[in-house]
């Protein structure tokens, strides 16, 4: 009954009833289901079936002509009514014996035509007609041809969609083959190809499996459109992700692997040989260059050569062009050409003899031996990279002769190279790789011994190479790290190299000096070995040891050279024969305290491993830290009854300070005794380990009452000016309405701010200054420690403010006009210094209680002060004026550091500054000067933008720079001096002003050329000549200054060279002598400076310039002068491989 009820439907006239069948054909529960009926239907059933349902569909689209404005109503009756074809459809197509009458393929026609004109609204059914086509094609039925052409169209434009999918990737690729039915050449085919290129820059058909296999295939349709595939792809390369690059690499193979007949010439040629070609020639520059960029998209081809004709394919293409750039004149095209021989060895044809073969082996190992020598540096460091890595890969392919002379050349010449440290650093990253090949190995133990003095390289990087070397030589069996570098130089190298070195040191050394898998007492041997072999390597090793120990085995070392220490004291205090103790300490066989650099050294490991665990036993290693505790608390009374002083009394002091007080009730009260006895000729280094302690048990306010006390007998004493002089009365320096100190009230009356003149005798003003020194010593002190001074802001806040009213008081009495003893001016600064810095810190400790700026109360009132008294009068380097100006720098520097400086008094120090430059400082106040200019410029630039208002920075630098150049022209003493303390803050602010201002930064390095520009010039015209420098430091003092700021980035850099071209093409450098100036500077650039672009169009613009003034009437000397700055502008361009 139902299926009756289905033919009727399907030829009447009324689309619901055709509606209402097919919904339940959806439905799962219905017992109607269309899979089941059809295969029931004959063929003349199915035939009167499509008749109804082409007639149907014909009715509806004569109704209602979807194309106009149709009503919505109707629409959704014509649209529902063609999914319900599609729907049988899709049901006929899935039956095993598929019968298609004609009515079925005309409707599928019919809707095939019309896929493309239905509105957006009827985008399902468009995919359903889509789909119904698709199948009809992937199972090859009658009439397919007719139902591709705008199916593909559809699926591609879809495919191209931001909300594209895989499966519309997938669907695509399986109608591949209906784009050979298209013709390329005709005129109508422009819309699918401007699609099928779109596809091609897609990244979702790149980086899909199908969509790869489906542009290679594109390759193969037509010969002409193979060139418009690689147009395309040639454009999109230089801006494509770094992905992207790597999938058109596989694009292109699989589209040569499949190519035959014509089309593999064609893509041979016109696309392989073209990358080849680009790849050759293309630009090194930038962190990400074109020639590595398409090396990536041919090693694609590089790394299949175990497939068939992929060795023979790539000679024939190289072979134009490959041997012939090895040895042009441009430096970039050689490197590019060795990159790529690296890539590609070895290159050779396997239909070859034996004897071609070889021959042209050896002609590539010629080509590299020659080219280790090149004159070019980017080529010698590409060749040096190049050869250990074809040793590497290929020892057995290549001669134990031929490997061994090339890395003999590499050993004992190019690890050497003092021209380039790219070169020294990548012989030692050539020479690691060699070692992953265990052949050789053999090779390798007998070289690599030549090298072990140039551990010692003078810079890091290659330092670092050289050290990563040694760690890969570890893991080798058979070579021996003593054998090549002695532990004497890895030592030496521990001590004094930085961070990253060291870390890398420890790694090598620590299995050597702490072996966590033997004994206690072998690593107690290691130990001592270490500290008597080079005890300051021993601090550094056992500080960055951490790394490599656990706090529990950290602990269990401590113990156990506790152990050992505290048996030597036992043994020296129990010796009742005096000879025999002296005895067995010459033995040499029992450690004893008669070692006391070895006992020192011992106590120090102690603190240094105990301070790298001491939070971790705080938190989570509780147990262990008891243990100690426990340990210790025994020990140390008796340590500190032996050692009376030196490193041994300092090393057992700062342990105690890991104990609390409770274990140490005897010593903590001696400590604090010591304390008020110390005096101005102690050391820090004997007082901070009492102060440490003394803070960690709980003391702070006995210390602090200590440096009150000393602090409450210093009164400020003033000479009588001469009354011939007094212009003025004295005035004091500022008055601080501090009203957070108003909180702490003071009943003495210690320090009369109104005194003039004291009575006191010489002597207690002496003692009374020498009291004071200590106090503020040991404020100092306590504020510079993180850990002390976070305590004395917790426990003892309300003592620091004490002493810090005691400190406002001094400072109030100070009259900067009136002349005072030097001892007690030197203190006074001190007063104004220590008072700044635990105002700072007791206003960072409360500033979310207290909104008040006290801070840049006191630096305002101080920059008025100094500009009232001081700057009315010329400021010599010995004077008092000079003195009180680098105590506010000092102090505006302190404030800055510690984040207490606002905005607006930033600003008032920049205009502070510009005061200070105006007024012609000593040279000597230029440190200082250019410290707190860093100190502003991050401040300002780190701000919002409208601290960037009324900027001076520039203005500021370009006067320091002017200032500097002047000090230099007057032959200024001490200068060099002056310039190395100089350069850290300018180099920081210069940093600092360029990363976040670029655009202004240009002014200054507008002075910073004309500066260099002129001392070059001054001397070309004085001696007539000037000696090309291939370093900064070998320019003249003021070039050689500058240049070394501009080469700290390479950004700034890039900005200066920019400035000098500009300056050049505007006709700013006149005559030969500015010219040939200019030319010293680009070469040094490029000898000792950072890889910047610009360059080589720079000296080809003074090129041009100096072309312009070689005339035949010159004098000689202008002659001369040309002459040598083409002659320097042609060994650049080799150097650097620029084509003249």
């Amino acid at each position: 009954m139902m299926i009756e009820s289905f033919i009727d439907a399907c030829n009447g006239t009324d689309p619901k009833k055709l509606r209402n069948l097919i919904s339940k054909h959806h439905k799962k529960n219905d017992d109607f289901n269309l899979r089941e009926v059809l295969p029931v239907y004959t063929k003349k059933k199915q035939e009167q079936m499509w008749d109804g349902l082409y007639n149907l569909m014909i009715q509806l689209l004569t109704k209602t002509p979807f194309m106009q404005n149709a009503d919505d109503e109707e629409l959704q009756i014509l649209f529902h009514c063609l999914q319900d074809i599609l729907t049988i459809t899709d049901c006929v197509l899935d039956q095993a014996n598929i019968i298609i009458p004609d009515k079925m393929l005309q409707t599928i026609t019919a809707l095939h035509e019309l896929l493309l004109d239905f509105p957006d609204k009827a985008n399902n059914l468009q995919a359903s007609i889509a789909k119904v086509c698709q199948t009809w094609w992937i199972k090859e039925l009658e009439g397919r041809e007719a139902l591709v052409a705008n199916t593909i169209m559809f699926l591609l434009v879809k495919s191209l969609q931001p909300d594209a999918s895989i499966a519309d990737v997938k669907r695509v690729y399986s109608l591949r083959a209906s784009l050979l039915q298209i013709d390329y050449a005709d005129e109508s085919s422009t819309t699918i190809k401007n699609l099928l290129l779109r596809c091609v820059i897609s990244p979702l058909f790149l980086k899909l499996d199908e969509g790869q296999r489906f542009l290679s295939y594109l390759f193969g349709l037509n010969l002409e459109f193979i060139e418009q595939l690689h147009k395309v792809i040639k454009n999109q390369v230089p801006a494509c992700p770094k992905p992207m690059v790597e999938w058109y690499g596989n694009v292109y193979f699989k589209a040569w692997k499949l190519a035959t007949g014509p089309y593999i010439d064609k893509i041979e040629q016109h696309c392989i040989q073209d990358l080849m070609h680009h790849a050759v020639h293309a630009s090194r520059e930038g962190t990400r260059s074109m020639s590595s960029t398409l090396r990536k998209i041919l090693g694609c081809f590089h790394k299949q050569k175990v497939h068939q004709g992929v060795d023979k394919m790539l000679l024939n293409l190289y072979n134009p062009i490959l041997w012939r750039s090895l040895k042009v004149a441009n430096g970039t095209v050689r490197a590019n050409s060795i990159a790529i021989l690296v890539d590609t060895f070895p290159l050779l044809d396997p239909e070859h003899t034996n004897e071609e073969r070889d021959g042209l082996l050896q002609k590539q190992f010629d080509i590299l031996s020659e080219l280790l020598y090149d004159p070019c540096v980017v080529v010698r460091t590409t060749c040096v990279i190049g050869i250990c890595r074809i040793i590497s890969v290929f020892w057995e392919l290549i001669p134990l002769k031929t490997s061994e002379d090339l890395l003999t050349k590499l050993v004992q010449d190019l690890a050497r190279d003092v021209s380039s440290t790219d070169v020294r650093a990548a012989v030692y990253k050539g020479l690691t790789s060699v070692l992953d090949n265990r052949l050789s190995h053999v090779l390798m133990k007998r070289l690599l011994p030549q090298i072990g003095v140039l551990i010692h390289d003078t810079s890091e990087k290659v330092r670092i190479t050289f050290i990563d070397l040694i760690l890969k030589v570890k893991g080798v069996r058979d070579i021996k790290v003593n054998e090549i570098v002695p532990v004497e130089h890895l030592l030496v190298r521990l001590e004094l190299d930085s961070a990253p070195i060291v870390r890398r040191l420890v790694q090598l050394l620590f299995n050597s000096f702490q072996p966590l898998d033997k004994a206690g007492e072998v690593q107690l041997t290691r130990c001592i070995a270490l500290v008597q072999a080079n005890p300051a390597a021993a601090r550094v090793f056992y500080r960055y040891a951490q790394n490599h120990m656990s706090p529990a085995d950290s602990a269990k070392f401590i113990l156990l050279i506790g152990q050992c220490v505290f048996g030597c004291v036992q043994r020296s205090l129990n010796s009742s024969d005096s000879e025999d103790e002296v005895e067995k300490e010459n033995d040499g066989e029992v450690l004893s305290l008669a070692d006391k650099d070895i006992i020192d050294g011992l106590l120090e490991v102690m603190v240094i491993i105990w301070t790298n665990i001491e939070h971790q036993l705080n938190t989570t290693h509780t147990e262990v830290r008891q243990k100690l505790v426990k340990r210790f608390s025994k020990a140390i009374p008796l340590f500190i009854d032996v050692f009376q002083g030196g490193r041994s009394l300092e090393a057992v002091l700062y342990l105690a300070s890991f104990l609390p007080g409770s274990a140490l009730p005897d010593i903590k009260e001696n400590c604090l005794k010591k304390l008020e006895l110390i005096s101005s000729e102690s050391s820090m280094n004997d007082i901070a380990p009492l102060l440490e302690c003394l803070v960690s048990w709980g003391k702070g306010e006995d210390i602090l009452n200590i440096i009150h006390q000393r602090l409450k007998n210093i009164k400020p004493q003033y000479q009588q000016r001469d009354k011939s002089n007094k212009t003025r009365k004295g005035r004091k320096l500022m008055s601080v309405n501090c009203t957070l100190l108003q909180e702490t009230t003071m009943n003495e009356t210690e320090c009369d701010p109104s005194m003039d003149v004291t009575q006191n005798n010489e002597d207690e003003e002496k003692e009374s200054i020498e009291q004071c020194k200590v106090a503020l010593r040991l404020l100092n002190w306590l504020l510079g420690q993180p850990t002390t001074r976070a305590f004395m802001m917790q426990a003892n806040l309300t003592n620091l403010m004490q002493v810090l009213s005691t400190l406002k008081t001094l400072m109030e009495s100070i009259q900067m006009d009136k002349p005072m003893n030097k001892d007690m001016e030197a203190v006074l600064e001190q007063v104004i210094y220590s008072y700044c810095k635990t105002l700072m810190h007791i206003q960072a400790e409360q500033r979310n209680e207290n909104d008040n700026d006290l801070c840049g109360e006191f630096l305002t009132s101080f920059m008025t002060a100094i500009d009232r008294d001081i700057f009315s009068e010329p400021i010599t380097f010995h004077s008092t004026q000079c003195r009180w100006v680098k105590c506010l720098l000092t102090v505006n520097q302190e404030a800055f550091m510690v984040g207490q400086v606002a905005v607006e008094i930033a600003k008032n120090t920049a205009g502070f500054l510009a005061i200070i430059l105006q007024k012609d400082p000593p040279i000597e106040l230029m440190p200082s000067v250019v410290s707190v200019l860093y100190q502003v410029c991050l401040k300002l630039m780190t701000s919002n933008d409208e601290a960037r208002e009324d900027d001076i920075i520039p203005l500021l630098i370009t006067h320091i720079i002017k200032s500097l150049a002047q000090k230099i022209k007057d032959a200024k003493e001490d200068i060099e001096k002056i310039l190395l303390a100089v350069k850290p803050g300018l180099m920081e602010t210069l940093l600092c002003y360029h990363r976040n201002n670029p655009g202004n930064c240009q002014h200054v390095l507008a002075t910073v050329m004309a500066a260099t520009i002129a001392e070059l010039t001054s001397i070309i015209h004085e001696e007539g000549k000037l000696q090309p420098s291939e370093s900064f430091s070998e320019l003249p003092i003021l070039s050689s200054f500058l240049m070394t700021l501009v080469n700290s980035k390479a950004s700034i850099l890039g900005s200066f060279v920019d400035e000098l071209h500009q300056c050049v093409s505007v006709g700013g450098l006149r005559g030969i002598d500015a010219l040939l100036a200019a030319v010293y500077i680009v070469y040094t650039i490029a000898k000792a400076g950072k890889k910047v672009n610009g360059l080589n169009k720079c000296v080809l613009l003074v090129q041009q310039e100096i072309a312009k003034l070689n005339r035949t009437d010159n004098e000689e000397t202008e002659k001369n002068l040309i002459e040598q700055a083409n002659g320097i502008i042609s060994e650049l361009n080799q150097h650097m491989g620029w084509i003249e």
